[in-house]
């Protein structure tokens, strides 16, 4: 499905209603945004990489914004050649898919949400999912560095559990 020929949410097949799954407010978040990169790549021509942007800024403040769509158009873009270009997603300008996901869409917040946790066998399972049946390095490294960035850690926290620590070396 293509931004192109989008139809509405309860005419297609694989559509689900995002409240079906528990994605916390920041990966909810990701959505529109990774909605607004992949038309990017599919239609380059209506220049909305810039909305994308626009839209992570609006909803995480510039800074974190600006890291989170950088991160995730890397990510989209790794899917993106592991499957051809190919990758089912609503038009991110369609107030009326605003609740719902396609499969595609809900497997890659699916493994963002579990790469974000360290839960490895969940986060592997989407990623293979995502590149129909293969293991892509691309996809797994590109979900690991967003999620390494974006983690759901306790802050302050390495993940062993102990606090980080500096030292000074002369």
């Amino acid at each position: 499905m293509t931004t192109q020929d989008t139809p509405l949410p309860d005419q297609v097949s694989d559509s689900v209603r995002l409240e079906t799954f528990e994605f916390d407010e920041f990966e909810r978040g990701l959505l529109p945004v990774a909605r607004h990169v992949l038309t990017s790549f599919e239609t380059p021509e209506l220049h909305l990489w810039g909305r994308a942007y626009s839209e992570a800024i609006e909803h995480w403040g510039e800074t974190l914004g600006l890291a989170v769509a950088h991160r995730l158009q890397k990510v989209v873009r790794a899917v993106l050649d592991a499957r051809d270009g190919s990758l089912s997603f609503y038009d991110p300008r369609d107030p009326a898919s605003q609740d719902h996901a396609t499969q595609d869409e809900v497997t890659l917040l699916r493994m963002l949400r579990h790469m974000r946790r360290d839960e490895a066998v969940p986060a592997r399972d989407a990623a293979i999912a995502l590149a129909h049946g293969k293991m892509d390095p691309y996809i797994l490294r590109a979900g690991l560095a967003f999620a390494d960035r974006f983690s759901c850690g306790t802050p302050g926290q390495a993940r062993n559990g102990k606090p980080p620590v500096l030292r000074v070396v002369g």
